[in-house]
């Protein structure tokens, strides 16, 4: 797949041609653009700053880094105790305009 500049990294791959500034911070929390050039692996959630990259595309999107945070999310906010979600619909009902 091609990645132009300004456009996220859709799935996890290898870059085989091409070299870039990528902003990691959806995944890292880190502001700092990282290089990347030839041979590396980018995630799926990067940003592509400033080159043309061509990546060979190395898992599914179900297997990527970006589903499984999706996964990570969905699973927390369903695994809340039973205290924590009445906490929850309580401070609604008080925190509302």
């Amino acid at each position: 797949m091609v990645i132009r500049p300004g456009e996220k990294v859709p799935l996890d791959g290898e870059i085989i041609a091409g070299t870039s500034q990528v902003d990691t911070s959806a995944l890292t929390g880190k502001s700092m653009p990282r290089s990347v050039t030839t041979g590396e692996t980018v995630l799926s959630g990067m940003i592509d700053q400033s080159g043309l990259l061509t990546v060979k595309v190395i898992k599914a999107f179900n297997e990527s880094s970006i589903s499984r945070i999706l996964e990570l999310v969905e699973n927390a906010s369903s695994k809340k105790a039973e205290t924590q979600k009445f906490i929850t619909r309580f401070a609604q009902y008080y925190t509302q305009d």
